[in-house]
């Protein structure tokens, strides 16, 4: 699974997909279906292998996701057992 997500990172040699370009790649370039697309952005996500988020673009709200490793980002399971601290 990671290895599909870099390699949808390579093709656009971005740091941040928006998620049209994230559906289109693996359905166009992998010939993944709209189930099967579903279930890698799902899986990813939880596994931490992304990280989901909005951004604004022309006063529309647009799906994006990232790499934590690209920003610096702890892993998940480092910031959950932060926040699992802070709440105790």
């Amino acid at each position: 699974m990671k290895q599909l997500i870099n390699d949808l990172f390579n093709y656009y040699s971005m740091q941040i997909i928006y998620e049209d370009d994230f559906r289109r790649f693996f359905q166009m370039r992998k010939g993944m279906t709209e189930e099967e697309i579903d279930e890698l952005w799902i899986d990813a996500q939880q596994l931490g292998i992304v990280s989901v988020g909005a951004e604004i673009v022309n006063g529309k709200v647009k799906i994006v996701l990232w790499r934590p490793e690209d920003f610096e980002e702890p892993p998940r399971e480092e910031l959950e057992k932060l926040l699992e601290r802070k709440t105790k």
